[in-house]
Parts: structure tokens; sequence; C-alpha cells
């Protein structure tokens, strides 16, 4: 075997390190952003320290090799390097394996952790925020990160047959700040009711919630470019908002007053509608009347109508 360059002779142990170690070698440290809530980096050191003794005894051990014996352990050809290969095979055979488990997860890093970076620009844009929007954009972490299904995951339940593992100081923190939260939102009895970001505010400046800076500045900045709007002539055409507005009031009148049922086969309510449109001396197409009046059911919580028929 022709004798390998220096260059050559590294790019070779560091091939057989990559197959060896795996991923978790080149594995490094992120940058903390602003973390609301506990961290715990300690860990990331920790594992840091025993991933690299793992690599420094890897090292020191290819290093001694001769170049044929590093191309043997690459590329075994012949019986004879049974000795050598199953040498190498069993270097550190259950320590790698370790240290690949124990890296840990971004929660042990806290809501600083990259992965959880929200755009808060486009979280202040919305009219509300659910309870769990507002919960997780208050550490500065996306909602499509800390889902309500991830939430309910880290709560213990009695008799729950897997319990959660201990949790990371950043997942108490957050399920202590959602029971703070909860109080301040309404709950319909199928859930709770999403919170104008005007109140948002209002409730961070009330009981001077500790939220992430951008998140509340995002905020603060929507709701002022909103107020300095002029007050001129008002659009013939209705917003996304005023729409879902005026389809929550079809709703509630026409369900509590004419008793309208999306999921029957015939309903009164449609005629007895129009004959009072009829009495004020207008006039409305039954057909337009359904249409609205299903669009209008769509916003309403089917258990409402299981309640209704039970």
């Amino acid at each position: 075997m022709t004798e390998l360059s220096e260059e050559a002779r590294r790019a070779l142990i560091g091939e057989l390190l990559e197959k060896k170690i795996g991923n978790c070698l080149h594995w490094q440290k992120p940058k903390a952003g602003y973390c609301v809530g506990p961290s715990n980096l300690a860990v990331y050191d920790k594992f840091l320290a025993t991933r690299d003794s793992l690599v420094e005894r890897a090292v020191a051990e290819l290093q001694v090799l001769t170049d044929q014996q590093l191309g043997t352990i690459k590329s075994p050809q012949i019986e004879n390097d049974d000795a050598l290969i199953g040498w190498w095979a069993l270097f550190l055979r259950y320590e790698i394996p370790n240290v690949s488990t124990d890296l840990p997860p971004p929660l042990a890093f806290g809501f600083g952790h990259p992965s959880f970076q929200a755009d808060f620009n486009y979280w202040a844009q919305m009219a509300t925020l659910s309870l769990e929007e507002f919960l997780a954009l208050s550490v500065g972490a996306d909602p499509g990160q800390i889902t309500e299904q991830r939430i309910a995951s880290w709560t213990p339940k009695k008799f729950q047959q897997n319990p959660p593992k201990k949790l990371w100081p950043a997942q108490a923190f957050l399920l202590k700040r959602k029971e703070q939260l909860i109080r301040y939102f309404h709950n319909t009895g199928w859930g709770y009711t999403p919170m104008p970001l005007r109140d948002v505010k209002a409730l961070i400046d009330e009981i001077e919630l500790d939220v992430h800076p951008e998140f509340y500045n995002a905020v603060e900045k929507r709701l002022t470019k909103q107020a300095a709007k002029p007050k001129g002539q008002k659009s013939n055409n209705l917003t996304n908002i005023e729409r879902q507005s005026l389809l929550k009031m079809i709703a509630g009148m026409a369900f509590e007053a004419y008793k309208f049922d999306p999921q029957a086969s015939r309903n009164n309510a449609t005629s007895e509608i129009q004959a009072d449109v009829e009495s004020i001396g207008q006039s409305i197409d039954p057909k337009t009347i359904l249409k609205w009046l299903k669009e209008a059911g769509e916003l309403v919580h089917e258990d409402f109508w299981k309640g209704r028929r039970d």
C-alpha cells in the first residue's frame, strides 16, 4: 500500500471516526437566544465533555496504526483482517451508544434554543390568540413547536400507563405559567375562547408577565399602527374578522331563537326567518338564508348539537 500523505491520513481517520461515533461527532452547542424561564445548559457541557473524551480515545488508538491497518479497518478484504476488524468493532462498543442517547433535547436548553424561534411579527398580525398560542409566544416559542397535544403529554395523569419522564425545568415552568394564564381565558365548556390582541397586551401589562421582548414589541407595534389609522369613510367590503363576527351573530340568533339544526333534513328556521324579513318590508331568497345558516353552523362545536339533541 502506498504511504498516505498527512492530509490523506487525517481524512481517513476522520472517516473512521464518522462511522464509529456517528452524528454526535460534529455536534456543537447552539447559540442561545433570549430565554424566558429556566434552562439547564450544564447538561450540554457534560455531554460535550463526554463526547470529546471518547473522540480523543479513538483518535489516540487510530494514530498508532499503520496506513495499511487503517485501510484494512475501512475496507477489510481477507480473513487475516478479522482480529483487527474485531478489535475496532468492540472498541467503545458500549460507551458510544450511551453518549449518543445522552444528547440533550432542545427543551434542556430552555426556550432560548434556536429551534423554538417564533415569527413574532406574523403572530402579531392575528386578531386573537388562543391560550396555547399566547403561552408559547410569551416564552418566545413558535406555537407550532409547543402545541396543546405536546403540553398535554408532559402532564402526569392518574393511572397513566406511560407517565412522562422527569420534566426539564423549562417544561415545568411552562406548565406553571399555563395554570396562571388559564384564569384569564374564558372557558365555554368546549374550550378556551381566544383572546383579542389588545387584551393580550393589557394582560401582560396588568400582571407584569415576563414575556419575550420581541413578542411584546411586535404586539405593541401592531396595536399602535391600528390606533394610528385615520377614521375615514368605511369600506363596504367586509374584512375576514367582520365576516366572522356576523356569522357568530347569525349563529346565536338562528340557533337560539329559531332552533336551527344544520344536520336536520328539514328546518322550519328558513321559512320563519324569511317571514320575519318580509314583515319589515324586505325580501330574501330561502336558498340565501340556508347558505348563511349553514356557514354559520360551521362555527358551532359539534358537542353543542349533541347536547341539544340529547
